[in-house]
């Protein structure tokens, strides 16, 4: 996670298309979209990996995406998918490339744009990746709206408890097949006090 003031994510943000739980928050920063994707493959030996910010910009492995993506689930957080947005203005070639893997991946979604902010919001249905008993669907794709542990949320002082938050939700489904990836020291401690396995790169 980059660095960021307890006061930069205080609230619980929900950038779902409607068919979640919870209406929609405004965010203090320019409207960056909410991207639901959809993911193909299904595996029974597949782990899940949910990614931080300063991974995706810093370690340079976002190159293993693609491969894999074919046997394990890889999950952006939302409150990462605003930072990636943030950077890849800026011209970050890592930030970008994932972006475009998310948009990709949301293949046939149906999907509705409209103007908002300068922008375009793109809500994509996350109809039709089901998990399944015997594993968990495959490929990449954005948190969904529920995929929060409101435990965690409840004490959230900044972005890093809301990535947090997305990696105990699948842990405590999925483990131990669940990784957050990570190269914040202080993140990964917490992620550790919460029975989360963390990784600084990737296998």
């Amino acid at each position: 996670m980059e660095s960021q003031t307890d006061s930069d994510v205080s609230m619980e943000f929900d950038y779902s298309s409607g068919s979640d739980d919870n209406s929609s928050h405004s965010h203090p920063r320019e409207a960056v979209g909410a991207y639901e994707m959809r993911a193909g493959y299904q595996s029974d030996e597949g782990c899940i990996y949910v990614f931080d910010t300063c991974f995706i910009l810093e370690a340079d492995e976002w190159r293993k995406f693609p491969q894999m993506l074919q046997k394990h689930l890889l999950i952006i957080p939302k409150i990462v998918l605003m930072e990636l947005q943030c950077h890849s203005r800026d011209g970050s070639k890592p930030a970008k490339s994932v972006i475009d893997m998310l948009e990709n991946s949301s293949g046939g979604s149906r999907a509705n744009e409209r103007p908002q902010s300068g922008n375009f919001r793109r809500q994509i249905s996350d109809a039709g990746s089901p998990e399944t008993a015997h594993g968990c669907t495959t490929g990449i794709r954005l948190q969904r709206s529920k995929e929060k542990d409101k435990n965690v949320l409840s004490a959230a002082r900044n972005n890093d408890d809301h990535i947090l938050s997305c990696a105990c939700f699948f842990r405590r489904r999925h483990k131990p097949r669940t990784f957050l990836v990570t190269l914040d020291s202080i993140l990964e401690l917490k992620a550790h006090a919460e029975g989360v396995e963390t990784l600084s790169s990737l296998p």
